[in-house]
């Protein structure tokens, strides 16, 4: 009889511990779906529960991005603000982002992990320079 008021307690705060960890979410999101080479990815979003206060708690948030071959592109850490809330920039501009279509974020605060897939394209060698010749012929054609 004692083992099974044992067991039944033990259940009973176990589960009470899981369900407190099973609150807290993690939910990001970025300003746009879509980016080209070059361009900032602005990053944000929030961790529900989250506890300042609690130094065994608090950990920095790890963010990876992926290319469409599954290569890691950029990897950083960073801390979230006291309220749960953060924020962070990533530039798009290194010899890594070399290919079109979809990135994946993966982000990760201690045991919470969320994802986050936004498409990414290059411009072709050369688009730039094509751009200002056709600005140039139209200002020409407007002197005219």
């Amino acid at each position: 009889m004692k083992i099974a008021i044992l067991l039944a307690v033990s259940v009973l705060i176990l589960s009470q511990g899981y369900g407190m960890a099973y609150g807290e979410k993690l939910t990001f999101t970025t300003d746009s779906t879509s980016y080209e080479k070059g361009s900032t990815i602005e990053v944000s979003g929030l961790i529900s529960d989250y506890d300042a206060s609690d130094p065994l708690e608090v950990y920095q948030l790890t963010l990876r991005v992926v290319d469409p071959k599954n290569n890691i592109v950029t990897v950083s850490q960073f801390d979230p603000n006291d309220d749960g809330t953060f924020s962070t920039s990533i530039n798009s501009d290194g010899p890594t982002w070399k290919f079109d279509g979809d990135y994946v974020i993966m982000l990760n605060y201690g045991d919470l992990k969320g994802t986050y897939t936004f498409a990414f394209s290059v411009p072709a060698a050369g688009s730039e320079i094509m751009e200002e010749v056709v600005d140039v012929a139209e200002e020409v054609v407007d002197l005219s």
